[in-house]
């Protein structure tokens, strides 16, 4: 699976909450199209989850727009988190860009990689 894939769908029992799903590769090469899919889920539910289990790849800008969009949803009074991350590519690659001890990207709020989020 080279090239990025995105699903959005609602969860089945309850509407509010908007799952974006995205496979292959998460790169500065599909940065536009994966910003754009973030901020329509944002405008089309108040709760949005992130479904990584199919990610092959990410790099630090794919990183960096999970972190805007997380943002984006605390000042928007929404909930951003992420829902699945089985095969701990993300985890992995906060630790090692050291995403993973970061306090807090605003005051009060708890980094989406420390648990923030939803």
């Amino acid at each position: 699976m080279a090239d990025l894939q995105i699903r959005q769908s609602n969860m089945a029992d309850n509407g509010d909450v908007r799952i974006v799903t995205i496979l292959g590769r998460m790169t500065i090469s599909s940065a536009q199209e994966l910003k754009a899919e973030l901020l329509e889920a944002l405008a089309l539910a108040n709760h949005v989850r992130v479904d990584v289990d199919n990610v092959t790849e990410i790099d630090i800008t794919a990183m960096q727009l999970l972190c805007a969009a997380h943002r984006t949803a605390i000042g928007s009074q929404k909930c951003f988190g992420i829902e699945s991350d089985k095969s701990g590519i993300l985890a992995d690659f906060a630790e090692k860009s050291g995403f993973s001890h970061h306090l807090g990207c605003m005051d009060g709020v708890e980094c989406l990689w420390n648990g923030g989020g939803e």
